[in-house]
């Protein structure tokens, strides 16, 4: 196993802060809590990349956009129907734009832009736009987190979630590319006991 070097002290710094925000973020809900519902569970899905991916675009305010990493399957554990889960996601990433265009992430269930919890209308989330320093800083770290609750109808319902991230050429000289690094994303699925 390859275990990746850092050559300057900044990139060593945002991956330790981008490491514990992931686990302060999992070890929030690892603790059930106790309600008059009953007891909360839940169940956590993730996944990790830990090489460069890129995206790139041609012409006047193109947009390019693709998954982060494989979309995750993740399951409602009740026995019953009509009951409801709520589902959190968290993305942590290193990430990186053209000057002076908008860098995004796009959150997905089950092949719909996510509508709230965190996300615009369509689904995004814009990290960075129009900012003539972008490009010029070797990684951002970037860490962003939707929350929404599915009622489903079926027991033991599956539902896939997806993130993407892409830029948008917003200031028109006729392109824009957006890099992303080391990746994490994690998908907590909470639900009471019945």
């Amino acid at each position: 196993m390859t275990v990746p070097t850092f050559t300057s002290s900044a990139a060593r710094v945002k991956l330790r802060v981008l490491t514990v925000a992931l686990i302060a973020t999992m070890w929030s809900f690892a603790v059930p809590r106790a309600d008059a519902a009953g007891t909360h569970h839940h169940r956590s899905s993730m996944r990790t990349r830990n090489t460069t991916s890129k995206k790139s675009c041609t012409g006047t305010n193109c947009s390019a956009l693709a998954p982060i990493v494989p979309a995750l399957k993740v399951v409602c554990p009740f026995h019953a129907t009509d009951t409801s889960c709520t589902y959190v996601v968290h993305l942590s990433s290193q990430a990186q734009v053209s000057a002076l265009d908008a860098g995004f992430f796009r959150f997905i269930v089950d092949t719909v832009p996510l509508t709230g919890g965190g996300a615009d209308p369509n689904g995004y989330v814009t990290w960075i736009n129009n900012d003539p320093d972008s490009g010029t800083v070797t990684w951002d770290a970037r860490s962003y987190e939707v929350s929404f609750t599915i009622t489903d109808t079926a027991e033991n319902a599956s539902h896939t979630i997806e993130v993407d991230y892409g830029c948008t050429d917003t200031d028109a000289n006729g392109s824009c590319s957006t890099m992303s690094g080391f990746t994490t994303l994690v998908v907590d699925v909470i639900y009471d006991d019945i």
